[in-house]
């Protein structure tokens, strides 16, 4: 009892509040100033906590390690850990990136909407449907390093 995100002691008032996408899609937030991602991962059993920006920025999820402190005002994401360093969902990404956007015009001092949208706010649109899965669309391709044989002389 008194790990769950709600019973965490509320900052001083007007400080960033720790925001975190969970793994249903709802965006939440945590007021808790000493609050470290193993909280959220006892919360959340079988999930860890990803930076959302460097997750925005790269498409592919890198774990948080469980004693690092998050900070006020940034976005996180909570992810299955058998997911990690896998592609995130083009339906995740646009999440992200949605929440991450709006941070940033925050930070600027433009206000929008409520952040409560979430995956819901997406489930309804259908997923355009590449032909595919799993696979990149764009035009970057694939490295593919040469592997030749390497001769090794005998010195006598």
């Amino acid at each position: 009892m008194g790990n769950q995100s709600s019973c965490f002691h509320p900052l001083v008032a007007g400080s960033s509040p720790i925001i975190f996408i969970s793994p249903d899609g709802e965006v939440r937030c945590v007021e808790d100033r000493n609050c470290t991602a193993a909280d959220l991962m006892i919360e959340f059993p079988g999930h860890a906590v990803a930076f959302a920006e460097e997750v925005h920025g790269v498409g592919r999820v890198t774990p948080m390690k469980a004693d690092e402190e998050l900070r006020s005002g940034q976005v996180y994401l909570l992810v299955q850990v058998d997911r990690f360093g896998l592609r995130v969902s083009d339906r995740q990404m646009k999440v992200v990136g949605v929440v991450v956007q709006r941070r940033s015009r925050r930070r600027k001092g433009k206000r929008s909407g409520s952040d409560k949208k979430g995956f819901q706010a997406e489930a309804g649109k259908v997923e355009m449907n590449t032909g595919f899965a799993g696979k990149r669309v764009g035009l970057q391709q694939e490295w593919r390093p040469v592997l030749d044989t390497i001769h090794e002389a005998h010195s006598q």
